[in-house]
């Protein structure tokens, strides 16, 4: 979450705006993955389910790839009460959190997340209430 809150303190000291880590926007927990070179994670059955059938993967000593996408989607919920419908909230978060949040919006299995591209610095414009979710921008590149 270092880099994403490193990007988001650059938007809130141009915009004047308030500065707020949500928790539910940190990383899928990778457990025993975690600060793994690719050469291993390309090589272990778990890694190749999870490029293949994520809706298949618990990390060991992690958590399951659904579990993610449910942290992200009621965080996403909650926030949105917090606001008013016209309020434009700015969230940062590392690319399969984003992944994960665009599959709830669209109602698509988390299968078919790496379908999808989200290049670093990019900008996703979703549409997120309790009565409509909608994406109007993906993978844009200012």
């Amino acid at each position: 979450m270092e880099r994403a809150r490193e990007t988001a303190s650059a938007l809130a000291q141009i915009s004047g705006g308030d500065l707020n880590v949500q928790e539910f926007l940190r990383e899928i927990n990778f457990g025993d993955f975690q600060g793994k070179e690719s050469d291993f994670l390309l090589a272990h059955p778990v890694w190749q389910t999870f490029i293949k059938t994520p809706v298949e993967v618990t990390f060991p000593g992690g958590e399951s790839v659904l579990n993610a996408q449910k942290r992200i989607s009621e965080g996403l919920d909650a926030l949105s009460l917090q606001h008013q419908e016209e309020d434009e909230i700015v969230c940062f978060a590392h690319c399969e959190i984003l992944l994960l949040a665009v599959c709830a919006c669209l109602n698509l299995s988390v299968n078919y997340m790496h379908r999808l591209t989200i290049h670093p610095a990019s900008i996703a414009l979703v549409e997120w209430t309790q009565e409509r979710k909608a994406l109007h921008l993906l993978n844009c590149q200012p």
